[in-house]
Parts: C-alpha cells; structure tokens; sequence
C-alpha cells in the first residue's frame, strides 16, 4: 500500500532571515531567505528509499 501525503506545510518557522517549512511528507522541507535564495530537499517519488535531492535557487 502506498500512503501518498500532499506537500503543503506542516510546521512552518519564520526567522529575521529566512521562512522555513516542513511539508507533511516529513521529509521535504524548503528555506526562503530574505536575500532571495531558495533551498528545498525533497524526494521525488515519496519512497523511503529514494535518495533525497537538493535544489538551490538564487532569485
């Protein structure tokens, strides 16, 4: 069976410098700073055994 969790966020923290939020896969979780960066880890097909990807995005 195959448990499929959407990405909206579950915890959300705000900081002087950045936003940060876990989503409700528990394992995605996405930093947007003041500056205009953007982190997000992620896993693509939601298995546990799938290698976890990082994305950085300088806006």
């Amino acid at each position: 069976m195959l448990i499929i969790r959407s990405r909206s966020a579950k915890i959300i923290l705000y900081t002087p410098d950045a936003k940060c939020s876990l989503m409700e896969t528990g394992v995605d979780f996405e930093a947007v700073f003041l500056c205009g960066v953007k982190i997000t880890i992620f896993r693509e097909n939601f298995k546990p055994d799938d290698p976890l990807k990082i994305k950085i995005l300088n806006n």
